[in-house]
C-alpha cells in the first residue's frame, strides 16, 4: 500500500510477501554482509515498484538485475525496469544515515536514483527523493530532489526512442530494417555511408511518415543510422527519402534536427530525392527530429 498523503513523505507498506522475497534472496548468500545488502536492496526495489505502479507506470521486476540471483551476487544491484523507459535505481538507506550510497557501477545504468529509507525492523519504507545522473558514491539527503518531480520526468522520457537499445538488437515495432523497407533505394542511401572503416557496423532503421493531405496520401521515409565512434561518441545520420514509386521528395519538405547544443535544418528543392543531416553526439545526449511541410509537422524524440 502507498500513502502519498503522509506528512512524513511517501510511504510504502512492506507486505509479508515482500519480506519473504527479500529473505529468500538473502538465503542464497553465504556471506552475511552480502545477504544483508541484498535483503535491503530487494525491499527498496519492492517499495519503488509499488509507488510507480500506483502512479500507473508499467514495471517489470523479472527483467530487473535486482531480481536475478546471479546479478545480485556479482553486483550491488537495486534496479527496477520500467517498460518503455529502462532502469531506475532504488538505493536503501537506514533511518538517521546522512548519505545515500550509489555504487559507481550503476551510474551509467540508470538516469534516476530514488533513495528509500528502511528501518532495521522493516514493515514500511519511506521514499525520500531522487537524484539525477549520479556522479559520486555518496549523496547527502539535502541534495535529493522532491519525489513529486520524478513522474513527469519519467513520462517525458518514456516516449523517446533509445538508440542505445538498437545496439542491443532492441527495436520499436514501427522502426523496420532499412535494407528491407527501402531495398530499391540503395543508391540514395549509399550517399550517407561513411568512408572511414569503423569497428562497429552501422545500424539503420526506417519509419514510414505520413503528412496527410499535404502529401496527397503519399508517404515518405525517415531513416536513422547510428554507428559508435571512438571516445564513446555516436555518429548519427538522419535522412528523408520518398517511398514507393515516387522518385523525388515534395519541394519544400523540411528536415530539422534539434540537438542539446545546436540546431540544423535543410529543405528539399526541386528534384531532390534525399535530404539528410549528420552529427556526432556523446552518450545520453537527446535530440529531436522534425519533418515539416507547410503547417504539418511530425516529431520524433531520441536519446543516444
Amino acid at each position: 500500500m502507498i500513502n502519498t498523503n503522509s506528512s512524513f513523505g511517501i510511504r510504502a507498506t512492506l507486505s509479508p510477501e515482500a519480506l519473504l522475497i527479500a529473505e529468500k534472496f538473502q538465503r542464497y548468500q553465504d556471506n552475511f554482509q552480502k545477504g544483508e545488502q541484498i535483503y535491503r536492496n530487494t525491499l527498496a526495489v519492492y517499495a519503488v515498484n509499488l509507488y510507480l505502479q500506483n502512479l500507473g507506470f508499467e514495471t517489470d521486476l523479472e527483467a530487473s538485475n535486482s531480481w536475478d540471483c546471479v546479478s545480485q551476487t556479482l553486483m550491488d544491484t537495486a534496479d527496477l525496469e520500467i517498460n518503455n523507459y529502462g532502469k531506475i535505481e532504488c538505493r536503501p538507506v537506514f533511518s538517521g544515515e546522512e548519505f545515500i550510497h550509489i555504487p559507481a557501477e550503476v551510474w551509467f545504468e540508470s538516469t534516476y536514483c530514488i533513495a528509500v529509507e528502511i528501518e532495521e525492523i522493516a514493515t514500511e519504507a519511506k521514499l525520500l527523493g531522487f537524484v539525477e545522473q549520479a556522479t559520486t558514491e555518496k549523496v547527502q539527503r539535502s541534495q535529493l530532489r522532491p519525489l513529486e518531480e520524478l513522474p513527469a520526468l519519467l513520462q517525458e522520457n518514456i516516449n523517446k526512442i533509445k538508440l542505445s537499445q538498437w545496439l542491443e538488437g532492441i527495436f520499436q515495432k514501427d522502426w523496420q530494417p532499412t535494407e528491407q523497407v527501402l531495398a530499391s533505394r540503395r543508391e540514395q542511401l549509399a550517399l550517407g555511408k561513411t568512408r572511414i572503416r569503423k569497428k562497429h557496423p552501422p545500424i539503420s532503421r526506417t519509419k514510414q511518415i505520413d503528412l496527410g493531405l499535404l502529401l496527397n496520401k503519399k508517404s515518405i521515409a525517415l531513416v536513422v543510422t547510428i554507428q559508435p565512434e571512438a571516445e564513446d561518441k555516436t555518429d548519427v545520420l538522419v535522412q528523408v527519402i520518398p517511398m514507393g514509386r515516387d522518385e523525388y521528395l515534395p519541394p519544400g519538405i523540411g528536415l530539422n534536427v534539434v540537438l542539446e547544443s545546436d540546431t540544423a535544418e535543410i529543405k528539399a528543392r526541386e528534384a531532390d530525392n534525399i535530404i539528410q543531416l549528420r552529427f556526432i553526439e556523446p552518450p545520453r545526449s537527446q535530440f529531436t527530429v522534425q519533418i515539416s511541410l507547410g503547417d504539418a509537422v511530425v516529431t520524433e524524440n531520441f536519446i543516444i
